[in-house]
């Protein structure tokens, strides 16, 4: 149930805010921008968002038990893949121009991939 809370309503919470900025950078002509902060936000959390907490939990009480999910790994192998995709599609494919269809299927692999993550965290599927 962690996994799932923290897959969805967290995950929207701490992503809203992001979204709105990167959208009113684009909005505002200033893609290259948008984009940087696409890739750095999720960097960042990474980095300060899992490593301060690790850091003072292992500290405090030793290592960190994390429960390895199947909706954590689904989370995880999707996040690769559509990075993965975007890393090779975006200056093979598309000569480094973001279309309207790349947004729409992003959009669209978003929706499938929150309900695949959801039916996998709930025990339906896997």
């Amino acid at each position: 149930m962690q996994a799932l809370i923290g897959g969805t309503i967290l995950s929207w919470g701490e992503t809203v805010p992001e979204l709105v900025a990167t959208y009113t950078l684009a909005k505002m002509g200033h893609s290259t921008m948008a984009i940087a902060g696409c890739f750095a936000g999720p960097v960042f959390n990474l980095m300060m968002g899992l490593g301060l907490p690790v850091l003072y939990s292992s500290l405090k009480d030793g290592a960190l038990v994390m429960e390895l999910t199947s909706g954590i790994i689904t989370l995880v192998v999707q996040s690769v893949l559509v990075l993965a995709t975007l890393v090779v599609a975006v200056p093979l494919v598309f000569k480094w121009r973001l279309y309207q269809q790349i947004g729409f299927a992003l959009l669209g692999v978003y929706v499938l991939f929150q309900l695949l993550f959801v039916l996998v965290e709930d025990g339906v599927f896997w």
